[in-house]
């Protein structure tokens, strides 16, 4: 198989006559394998690879810590997804804070807090378009991280 700088591939088949005692000619399986090189690399010309590597990945994680339940999502941004069940909103009000995880406990206020004291832990770990980010907080019950944007959308309920 020839490959010119055009980018054409060319593939030549020499046909040769055996004798009837003798078993299949090598040649045969090595164009056939060659013909199905040639098939896949076409293939994989014409339709190029989709998937994108996330710019951004997150873990959120919330620790009830009255009953032990642990709950964890991933968050990717850029493009958005993950386990995380509102993952492009979360990834709008990351974006819309430039990825900084320190304003979640600027806008954290009390008066967002209704219900008993069931308290959790939420923890955010991961990268932001390269950067290494973290959050951690500690809230009287399940109900306080979704008072105030961007952790009503980062924290699932």
């Amino acid at each position: 198989m020839n490959t010119p700088r055009s980018g054409k591939v060319t593939v030549s088949i020499t046909a040769r006559r055996w004798p009837m005692s003798t078993a299949r000619p090598p040649v045969r399986g090595v164009v056939t394998l060659s013909a199905a090189a040639v098939a896949a690399a076409a293939l994989a010309a014409a339709f190029p690879a989709q998937a994108k590597v996330p710019q951004s990945m997150l873990g959120v994680t919330r620790h009830d810590l009255t009953d032990g339940d642990i709950r964890h999502w991933s968050l990717f941004c850029d493009p958005d997804g993950g386990t995380h069940p509102e993952a492009r909103r979360a990834c709008d009000d990351l974006r819309a804070v430039e990825g900084d995880l320190t304003l979640l406990r600027a806008r954290y206020r009390s008066a967002h807090c209704v219900g008993g004291h069931t308290p959790v832990r939420v923890e955010i770990r991961g990268s932001w378009h390269g950067h290494i980010v973290g959050f951690h907080a500690h809230y009287p019950n399940a109900a306080c991280p979704h008072g105030t944007a961007p952790s009503a959308t980062l924290v699932p309920g």
